[in-house]
């Protein structure tokens, strides 16, 4: 723990036992066992106590106490195994914690920072449910996939910022620092993976694959989009002159912030017309032999494309030499 930075306020079971202040009395979300007269806690709220006055003299009267509001929570993580249930982030994480989106932990290299939101496993349905609008017929046919280990990934598209970090290099198509990387090819974006890891070697970052990208865009939603069937620019930069700053736009139910539009993200898998033969397990789905120059997957379409080409199902297969100008990625980590 020695060097870390603090965790956030929102997890306290990360924080090291030097740090923490007592807690007592438990709460309405825990179990008898951890409602005793003994027992000590971290979920937090508070009771005023008198001060206390030298003989003789007159109590001090005590401020009023205001109660302050305790968070909303729509799920309770701990209850699910997950890389902090433990309370101990990854040896990775220069700052960890959870809110209403579940547990995340963020990298840094060379002064950038990269928040990584925890996706649990589980199983969904890929591909375009029947007579979507708008979909294409490489959009099936549409498969149960089980996603069998949680995964880590980027809750935003690789920027500026983090590119320049670990490349030292700028960008071909310079913006600023917080805005989406863009020209950057298959081979680039693996290639930048090989530094990142070997900058910290407990990183183990990869490229999702094309079933873990769908999953967490979708994040157990079948509708068009992850937020409905309904587009909007207040949510998704799409058919427009120039891509957004990450973190601009709302994020999805799991944390997950641009996974339709702004820039295309390159996914691990060689490029395959339908889902005939699919994986259904998650895995990245590659060829035994394939030509150097096999097409590479890329999902959530761009800020050039029109609704239709971006929502959660749709799929494109582009060299992997690609440096088209609306292409970018987004890192994930296996544990």
């Amino acid at each position: 723990m020695a060097g870390r930075v603090p965790a956030t306020h929102d997890f306290a079971r990360s924080q090291t036992a030097e740090t923490r202040n007592r807690l007592r009395g438990g709460s309405w979300i825990n179990d008898a066992r951890n409602t005793r007269s003994a027992c000590r806690n971290d979920t937090i709220g508070f009771r005023c106590a008198p001060a206390r006055t030298r003989a003789g003299q007159p109590p001090e009267r005590a401020p009023a106490c205001r109660a302050t509001a305790r968070p909303a929570v729509t799920r309770v993580i701990d209850r699910r195994r997950h890389p902090l249930a433990d309370g101990v982030p990854p040896a990775w994480a220069t700052e960890w914690g959870q809110d209403r989106h579940g547990v995340h932990a963020a990298f840094a290299i060379n002064g950038a920072t990269q928040r990584m939101r925890w996706i649990q496993p589980g199983r969904f349905q890929m591909g375009s449910p029947p007579k979507e609008p708008g979909a294409w017929d490489d959009e099936g046919p549409r498969h149960t996939v089980s996603i069998q280990q949680g995964f880590w990934l980027a809750d935003t598209a690789c920027t500026e910022a983090l590119w320049q970090a670990v490349t030292g290099t700028p960008p071909d198509r310079p913006r600023g620092p917080g805005f989406p990387v863009t020209g950057v090819s298959w081979h680039d974006a693996k290639a930048f993976i090989g530094q990142a890891n070997a900058a910290s070697p407990d990183l183990r970052l990869a490229l999702p694959t094309e079933a873990q990208w769908e999953y967490a865009c979708r994040a157990d939603t079948e509708t068009p989009y992850n937020f409905g069937n309904d587009i909007s620019k207040d949510l998704v930069r799409y058919d427009s002159r120039a891509p957004v700053p990450v973190g601009s736009l709302p994020a999805n139910e799991w944390g997950l912030r641009e996974m339709h539009g702004n820039v295309w993200e390159w996914c691990e898998d060689h490029w395959h017309p339908s889902y005939e033969g699919a994986p259904d397990d998650g895995s990245a789905w590659l060829d035994a032999h394939p030509d150097g120059a096999a097409l590479r997957v890329l999902r959530g379409g761009s800020w050039i494309n029109v609704a239709r080409d971006v929502r959660s199902a749709y799929r494109y297969g582009s060299d992997p030499t690609d440096r088209s100008g609306d292409i970018g990625f987004r890192c994930a980590r296996v544990q």
